[in-house]
């Protein structure tokens, strides 16, 4: 090799720079070649500043430090696998410590000429500073060779560096903020990878410390963005010997009062991680000292307190209250002596400055002082404590301090030693010398307990507020509030909430009333109930919820304490505090998932230390998301809500969302959430149009009104309107109808379409009759007229019994799944399949005439299944393939109509000849279906033992469900709230999972199922078979709700009405009618007859 160009050599008699670095990366496995040409390309940069630019251009910094990068690696390589080996007397091969290889050196003093290099490149210009920082490799390869010992000192440097470097632009600050976080990540890295971790997280704080010094409003910010605080108090965790734990917590303390100081946001940002009082850091500092706290540490303390150097010999001015909690509670735990010395040191701060005193009864200083009173021994200590509480008091106390403090003249300990008492009785007479009876009186603020004072003056000459003393002998055991109301002076206005917390006291007649600004109307609620921001608060577990909620908080989830954690945090937040209004979304009533933090994002710890995952759910909820959204949606559709909704209704769209009614009902939010509000088209100032926009955008809008005067109350109840979910006893085996075929058989199908029942037989035998009722439609439910009894029946044949059959596949079981019933405006149709040639048939049920026959599928249509609405067919096949046809709603006129599809002209075409999708997915035949528009999905059951589910408009797959047992998947059934059935004939069982794959529940059939069908409102599962009996299961959890007797036949198919009866098929070809029975009526005919 040659050796390293000679000192006067110039650039152009150098290789190619080029050529240097292809050599130097290919030689990366050989040390001493590399390590020769590393030098040279050194030499190269170090005589040429052209050949910087060249190195520059060739992407050399990150080339250089990959490169180096791997060298260390493979020198960690070598250390493991071939180690210096001496022989021992014994012929053992051992371990020779005390020497290097060769290759070792080599690769040690490779790496550091690759750091030269890059050093010469960096320090050359403030260009090479902004390349590296714009590199995400140079910053990922300096961070990786920051754990090299031996050129640790230079990378930090150029780390350090970095984040000295001022930011061009947007891209600069994202690239600095990356290397501040990463900075700040090696913190948590660092016990894990070094053993003599306390130096150098020592060094890491130094240079933060040393940075902030440089600009320290800026710094702070940045390290604040980059979540300094987690990663600083992270290193307190563990167990250290005395010398070296304090000289870390002294650093610690020190980076964190210049991260703190004279900031507010920092600090804001700290006590959210660490809790008021810094509970957190206090309880670390505790651990930490648990041979005692030391002076220094007190003196570290001190420093944060005041923002910087604690002067004890000059006016110190508090200036981080939550450090004043923090230090007694420190101080607490020292010595005799540190204690004397440290409430000495806060007499002198409280001695002439009224300023600190405030500052110390806002951290709630006294109550810690009478708690610290009751436990000390110490007379020397308690004699300070009271010279401290009698200055605090004098300044300010609270209601709950003063019974404090009489509690504690009632105690044991207290009470019965005459020193203790006269130094308390003292504290209360100089309290009130000081402050006088109205000072001292004055019991104001939550932190007293006790109300706030009222607007009203009481007495009036005396010119002082009236207040209210509030004294509950005993909460409610449930942990439910209890909700009364103050009258101010003019009657309305305010109410109070009393828990086990507290109480929640709201004025709405002062916020409202004393609201003054010339360009804003008052308003009562500082925010909207309907919001942007109210949708990503509830829905934070979800994408793409998440990601918009990150990026609406610039890159990270907010702090854990004010993200949505407890339904009943959030509902005792809305109703007590104005500037928090929110309504509950639809997701409240049809999705759990938004329950469950099912990606198991890290959304951060609360100040009480839990870690935030799943919503806390109410106790009635027992844990489960599914049996909470059932529940609200029971709520929501019951009666006390129905009777109730004008009143929602009228603050919502009604008279009472503006104007005098609104101001009455306390219904007024900001202006500029209301319609009209403002005139954007006529503003002139562009920033003002967009803050206008980003408040209507972001922050809610209120509806258009709709209504001007009251809305009518609803109607009377409807008692009969769901008879299974209210009266399920009431429905009775009403009236049977025998077999109408000759001979007698299977009834396969029955449905019911536009009042007339649809029965198929056995021999593909078609049947039409009337369904029977005394029904009065109203708002989607049925009542009866004063005049009317309940009555349902089967009436007289609207088709005649035909043979609607065409030669039937080898094999074929025929089914309620072979048919569908659908309805088009003009004409009503039912689909059958089975036959032999592949096809379907669609049916008129006007005259059983086959009306279209389609034969797209390779082999045997084996299901078919229609959306509620009839706009879409779904048919499964042998060929294990789902095809989707698009049913034409309108029948086409006799003349040719222009520019309208060819299809469209032939009269008689009901399906699209074509289908819209195929789906695939199944391994064996498809056996039963589901589709749905409201769901937009598609559901197929299979032999091979799986559902497979399809997006409806775009046939996109979206999962799998694998049956539990393996077993074929005879039957399914879905409801529109996204509860799935499934029915295998082999392991006779029933087995409940949500539309999103999550299992909820399983239970046996107890017999063979044939039929499986919903109710309308889709809360009930009612299924029938070879048992003889209809069982009615909920929807919710299969629990057994009814079982009803099926007189003795085995039940072959069956349907669920509008008005919740049931019409059941059986196999001896008769059809039962279940049905509410009024037993005045009752006739004693047979119970084969029908009711006439």
């Amino acid at each position: 090799m040659e050796s390293p160009a000679s000192s006067d050599a110039t650039a152009s008699h150098s290789p190619s720079l080029s050529v240097l670095l292809d050599a130097l990366e290919q030689s990366v496995s050989t040390p001493s070649i590399a390590n020769g040409l590393s030098q040279r390309l050194l030499r190269s940069l170090q005589l040429s500043n052209e050949n910087k630019l060249s190195f520059k251009a060739l992407n050399g910094p990150c080339r250089v430090l990959r490169l180096a990068c791997t060298q260390a690696r493979e020198s960690r390589k070598s250390l493991c696998v071939d180690p210096l080996l001496e022989s021992s007397d014994s012929g053992v091969l051992v371990d020779s410590p005390h020497k290097k290889s060769h290759s070792e050196d080599c690769w040690f003093e490779c790496v550091e000429t690759c750091i030269g290099i890059f050093s010469e490149f960096f320090s050359s210009t403030d260009d090479a500073k902004v390349y590296v920082l714009r590199s995400s490799v140079c910053v990922d390869c300096l961070f990786e060779l920051f754990w090299e010992k031996a050129v640790r000192n230079n990378v930090m440097k150029h780390i350090i560096d970095l984040m000295k470097i001022t930011p061009l632009c947007e891209e600069d600050k994202t690239a600095k903020l990356q290397v501040c976080s990463k900075y700040l990540e090696t913190f948590t890295q660092v016990k894990e990878r070094e053993n003599d971790f306390v130096d150098l997280s020592v060094d890491l704080l130094a240079g933060m410390r040393d940075l902030i010094k440089t600009d320290s409003r800026y710094y702070q910010a940045l390290f604040r963005d980059g979540e300094c605080f987690l990663h600083i108090v992270s290193l307190l965790n563990g167990n250290f010997d005395e010398a070296n734990g304090e000289k870390l917590v002294l650093n610690v303390l020190q980076t964190l009062t210049s991260l703190l100081a004279n900031n507010d946001a920092s600090k804001f940002a700290f006590k959210a991680l660490a809790g008021k009082g810094y509970q957190t850091l206090q309880s670390l500092l505790l651990d930490f000292f648990q041979w005692q706290p030391t002076q220094r540490l007190l003196d570290a303390l001190l420093d944060m307190l005041v923002d910087g150097k604690f002067d004890d010999k000059g006016s110190a001015l508090i200036k981080n209250e939550d450090v004043i909690i923090l230090y007694l509670n420190v101080l607490q735990k020292s010595s005799e002596s540190l204690q004397c010395y440290g409430l000495n040191l806060f007499q002198q701060l409280l001695r002439d400055s009224i300023s600190n005193r405030a500052s110390c009864v806002r951290a709630g200083m006294l109550n810690l002082l009478l708690d610290w009173f009751s436990l000390e021994d110490a007379e020397s200590v308690i004699l300070k404590i009271t010279q401290l509480t009698r200055t605090i008091g004098g300044h300010s106390i609270s209601g709950k301090d003063i019974r404090k403090i009489f509690a504690l003249l009632r105690s044991e300990r207290v009470g019965n030693q005459q020193k203790y008492r006269s130094l308390l009785l003292a504290c209360l007479l100089s309290m009130l010398n000081e402050k006088g009876p109205t000072g001292f009186f004055d019991m104001n603020g939550v932190d007293s307990g006790i109300v706030i004072k009222t607007p009203v003056q009481w007495p009036v000459n005396k010119g002082f507020s009236f207040c209210c003393w509030l004294r509950v002998e005993s909460f409610r055991g449930d942990g439910k509030m209890g909700i009364f109301s103050f009258m101010s002076k003019n009657g309305k206005g305010c109410f109070a909430a009393v828990g086990n917390d507290g109480l929640s006291y709201v004025v709405f007649e002062d916020r409202y009333h004393s609201f003054s600004d010339p360009d804003i109307p008052s308003f009562y609620y500082g925010s909207h109930y309907s919001s942007m921001g109210s949708v990503l608060y509830y829905l934070l577990r979800l994408e793409p919820f998440t990601s918009l909620h990150r990026s609406l908080q610039g890159g990270k989830f907010d702090h854990a304490d004010r993200l949505f954690q407890s339904i009943e945090g959030t509902y005792r937040n809305c109703l007590s505090n104005t500037s928090d209004v929110k309504e509950l979304i639809p997701e409240f009533f049809y999705m759990p998932e938004f329950l469950v933090n099912s990606n198991s994002y890290h959304l951060g710890v609360k100040q009480d230390g839990e870690p935030l995952g799943d919503i806390c759910l109410p106790p009635w909820a027992k844990g489960s998301p599914e049996m909470f959204i059932a529940r609200n949606r029971e709520a929501l559709e019951s009666e006390y809500v129905s009777s109730h909704l004008h009143e929602w209704i009228d603050l919502i769209f009604g008279h009472k969302q503006r104007g005098k009614p609104a101001v009455e009902a306390a219904n007024i939010f900001y202006y500029l959430t209301y319609e009209g509000a403002v005139d954007v088209e006529n503003m002139e100032d562009e920033l003002q149009i967009s803050a206008v926009e980003d408040q209507i955008a972001n922050f809610g809008q209120t509806p258009i009104q709709i209504f001007r005067k009251k809305h009518p109350r609803r109607g009377p109840p409807i008692p009969i309107a769901h008879p299974l979910y209210f009266a399920p006893a009431s429905i009775n085996l009403t009236s049977i109808l025998p077999a109408t075929t000759n001979p007698p058989s299977s009834v396969l199908y029955v449905g019911v379409l536009d009042s007339n029942i649809v029965l198929v037989n056995q021999g593909l035998t078609l049947s039409v009759k009337i369904w029977l009722t005394t029904q009065l439609h109203s708002g989607g439910n049925f009542t009866f007229s004063s005049s009317q009894d309940p009555y349902f029946g089967v009436g007289s044949d609207v088709l005649s019994p035909r043979n609607i059959g065409s030669p039937l596949a080898d094999n074929v079981e025929l089914g309620s799944q072979c048919f569908a019933t659908m309805q088009t405006p003009q004409e009503n149709f039912l689909v059958s399949c089975g036959n032999w040639e592949n096809s379907f048939h669609v049916i008129s049920l006007a005259d059983g005439r086959v009306v279209q026959s389609i034969r797209h599928h390779k082999d045997v249509v084996s299901c078919v299944a229609v959306t509620a609405d009839s706009s879409i067919l779904a048919t499964g096949s042998y060929d294990t393939t789902v095809m989707v046809w698009d049913i034409l709603r309108m029948k086409t006129p006799e003349k040719r109509v222009k520019n309208m599809h060819a299809e469209a002209l032939r009269r008689d075409i009901v399906l699209a000849d074509a289908p819209s999708h195929i789906l695939c997915g199944h391994d064996d035949i498809i056996t039963c279906l589901y589709v749905s528009t409201d769901l937009d999905i598609v559901i197929s059951g299979s032999k091979d033992g799986t559902c497979v589910f399809h997006t409806l408009r775009e046939g996109r797959y979206i999962r799998s469900l694998k049956h539990p047992s393996g077993s074929a998947v005879s039957k399914l059934a879905a409801s529109h709230h996204g509860r799935i059935v499934l029915y295998g004939d082999d392991d006779l069982s029933l087995h409940l999972y949500s539309i999103n794959g999550k299992h909820l529940a399983s239970s046996e059939s107890n017999g063979r199922i044939n039929c499986l069908e919903l109710s309308k409102c889709g809360e009930f599962l009612v299924t029938a078979g070879d048992q003889g009996q209809i069982v009615v299961r909920s929807m919710n959890t299969l629990e057994v709700v009814r079982r009803y007797s099926g007189a003795g036949k085995i039940i072959s198919s069956l349907t669920v009405t509008q008005e919740e009866c049931f019409l059941a098929g059986t196999k001896d070809g008769a059809l039962l009618v279940y049905s509410i029975e009024n037993p005045q009526h009752r006739k004693p005919s047979p119970v084969w007859s029908i009711k006439s």
